[in-house]
């Protein structure tokens, strides 16, 4: 899938810190393996959706291409659940509405040369339209909530000449991998007036300011996958926050602190800038992993061979021709689906969801520390029998 520079997936980067075009100009960007399994498991959503299959389909070769060595089976199971919302949507609207996949936005009346691919949209004029996002990624949940790039591909559905044409858009996240206290579909909606708003008074001056040669680097969470890490001068504003923190919350160099010595504002202040000094050091072990391929010695280590399993070289060959000699046994064990899952295909079969309530069971999980900004509602910390006995008599 190709990108513009500044694509929606890129936009909230763009409104946090208007420095990083600048500092990740010319930098390659390269491929991972986590990115080209992401991609492959777009294809199956995508070519299910085109041909019109409410049942997750095994993309052929043709369509999956060069992903293929990253195919896996269970991604059928994990794509079922963003098709079976995409056609609860349709279903909805009783097929009077048009839907689309993969279809490309274009924002180039915002921004030049501004565009993307929507993974899947449908709307009903003059009522809502829906744009859903298939995340496939396992590792960070993405939150849906005012998210920059999906409210990007809202404004390029629409385009500049049709703000009537909708009332309201819903934007979705599809993410079946990741646990998240919203559930794998989780949805927000704003007004189509409210969007333009954004559109105009936040996106549009924010890539603007990213012509500025003067404009400074601002580190944060969306540093994470961002070029300019990888650059022969990374990033100055992740390496000055790394060394300020390093400085101030070392007792000597390489010794950490005792963190129970630090106060709240220490505390909130270092993971501030925890997720772009994680993602500079990843950076750092890779650029010492490919100076070492290439012959530099990293003083203190070495390369060693890495573990190595077997995969098949072509699944869907495997599959055809394995399949008849031993039938159904080519195939891993079969995973029943979660209690959202099973909810979503009741659903879809016009079943009473409240049949599948008595079996099903949530455990206690526990509390998670967040930043202020997060949708979650705040919780009463429970009392410690040591803050009790702490009272005085």
């Amino acid at each position: 899938m190709i990108h513009s520079s500044i694509s929606p997936s890129s936009f909230k980067r763009a409104v946090m810190c208007p420095a990083f075009p600048r500092l990740s100009a010319g930098v390659p960007e390269s491929r991972s393996d986590y990115a080209d399994e992401g991609s492959c498991a777009h294809v199956v959503v995508d070519w299910s959706i085109r041909n019109n299959s409410r049942t997750a389909l095994k993309p052929p070769q043709s369509e999956i291409g060069e992903y293929a060595r990253h195919w896996k089976n269970e991604m059928l199971g994990h794509a079922q659940v963003m098709i079976d919302y995409c056609w609860y949507l349709f279903d909805w609207y009783q097929g009077k509405c048009q839907m689309n996949s993969e279809a490309q936005v274009d924002l180039s009346w915002l921004y030049p040369e501004t565009w993307g691919h929507v993974d899947f949209d449908i709307g009903m004029p003059f009522g809502r339209l829906h744009v859903i996002d298939y995340k496939y990624g396992a590792g960070v949940g993405v939150e849906v909530e005012d998210n920059p790039q999906l409210m990007g591909y809202a404004i390029g559905k629409i385009g500049p000449q049709n703000p009537r044409e909708y009332s309201d858009v819903e934007i979705t996240v599809v993410q079946p991998r990741k646990p998240h206290v919203n559930g794998p579909v989780r949805s927000w909606v704003i007004s189509v007036p409210d969007l333009f708003t954004w559109a105009y008074g936040t996106l549009k001056p924010a890539l603007e300011a990213t012509e500025n040669p003067n404009a400074q680097p601002n580190p944060g969470d969306w540093c994470k996958f961002c070029l300019a890490l990888k650059a022969d001068n990374p990033c100055p504003g992740v390496r000055a926050l790394t060394q300020s923190t390093a400085r101030t919350d070392f007792a000597t160099p390489y010794t950490p602190v005792d963190p129970n010595s630090l106060t709240p504002d220490d505390i909130a202040r270092i993971l501030d800038a925890k997720a772009p000094i994680e993602a500079w050091l990843k950076e750092v072990a890779n650029t010492a992993h490919r100076q070492a391929e290439k012959g530099t010695v990293i003083p203190g280590y070495k390369l060693v061979a890495g573990k190595s399993n077997r995969k098949w070289k072509d699944p869907l060959k495997v599959e055809k021709d394995l399949k008849t000699l031993i039938g159904d046994a080519v195939y891993a064990e079969r995973k029943l689906k979660s209690p959202a899952q099973m909810e979503k295909v009741l659903k879809h079969h016009k079943k009473p969801i409240d049949s599948v309530k008595a079996y099903w069971e949530k455990s206690e999980a526990g509390t998670t520390l967040v930043p202020e900004k997060d949708s979650r509602s705040a919780i009463q910390a429970p009392r410690s029998p040591q803050a009790d006995f702490a009272k005085p008599l």
